[in-house]
């Protein structure tokens, strides 16, 4: 496999969302594996933010002070054929307030598991390419972690979630993608006894980024759009809050040097603007390893 083609291939699992509900913006992307071919990731994240959105309103609260999230993720994608993915990820997540009552918590979040399969590939000349991808995929909760509260580290709703790719990549070792994803989400018992509305939501993320030598890098802008739901308020559940933001990100990758098939990565997201949610700053680390389960 070329070096540019390998370092894609090496660094387009890196994990981007990893605090409150892990978006499978992160999880796919717009290259396939090949049959037999692994790619796993460990990221750490570290996320906070003092201000947040209260419907569009920004406030901060000295009952909460800042909110740290902390989170460490597993992630795993392998090729079934050349032309289908699985994919997994699970991570474990703390989440803290620097004032205020609020308990901290922390515990597994939920788990997410996708197939993605290639549609249809046109090539406009040697080396350049338009691939077309679809996905499908549920996330559900792994543990009984507290989802009504403003320290929480997810929604506890069982999610269906349906994707669309559309790649296009040059000889040049450079990738324009353009994913778009509607999320269905279940209903959720909250402590207090209700069964509360989670509400479903679209998203669609764009991403450019290229390799030069053993560098890679990319940028990315995401927005989600929540179809209904509440705002922030007395009495006012927070699963069944309207939640809507814009984020860009950033990310760089290098292979470890004399260590074959290692590498690690580097990537920052920060939101931009929002809707009941906190505007938060983002870093990850990620150690990422690709192997084959065949002989080449």
């Amino acid at each position: 496999m070329p070096l540019k083609e390998k370092l894609l291939f090496l660094f387009a699992i890196i994990i981007l969302c990893t605090s409150g509900n892990l978006s499978a913006q992160g999880l796919l992307d717009g290259f396939m594996r090949g049959k037999g071919q692994i790619v796993t990731a460990l990221s750490y994240s570290h996320e906070s933010f003092d201000t947040y959105f209260v419907g569009t309103n920004n406030i901060q609260n000295e009952n909460l002070g800042t909110i740290n999230t902390n989170s460490i993720n597993f992630f795993a994608a392998a090729g079934l054929t050349d032309y289908l993915d699985v994919v997994v990820s699970l991570p474990y997540i703390t989440a803290r307030a620097t004032q205020g009552f609020w308990s901290d918590q922390k515990d597994f979040q939920d788990i997410s598991l996708f197939l993605k399969g290639r549609i249809l590939e046109t090539n406009f000349s040697k080396n350049d390419n338009l691939s077309i991808i679809g996905a499908m995929g549920v996330i559900a909760p792994l543990s009984d972690y507290i989802a009504d509260a403003p320290v929480s580290i997810g929604n506890q709703s069982t999610q269906l979630e349906g994707r669309f790719i559309a790649q296009y990549r040059t000889s040049f070792g450079i990738f324009v993608t353009s994913q778009f994803g509607y999320s269905k989400r279940g209903n959720v018992v909250i402590d207090r006894g209700l069964e509360v509305s989670v509400p479903d939501a679209f998203d669609y993320i764009l991403r450019a980024g290229g390799s030069y030598k053993k560098l890679y890098a990319d940028a990315w802008f995401q927005h989600q759009n929540s179809r209904s739901g509440t705002n922030i308020g007395s009495g006012v559940p927070f699963p069944s809050n309207e939640i809507d933001f814009s984020r860009i990100g950033f990310t760089l990758y290098h292979p470890i040097p004399k260590i074959v098939n290692l590498g690690v990565a580097l990537s920052t997201g920060f939101t931009l603007s929002g809707r009941n949610i906190g505007k938060s700053d983002r870093i990850t680390a990620s150690l990422v390893y690709n192997f084959s389960v065949f002989k080449p």
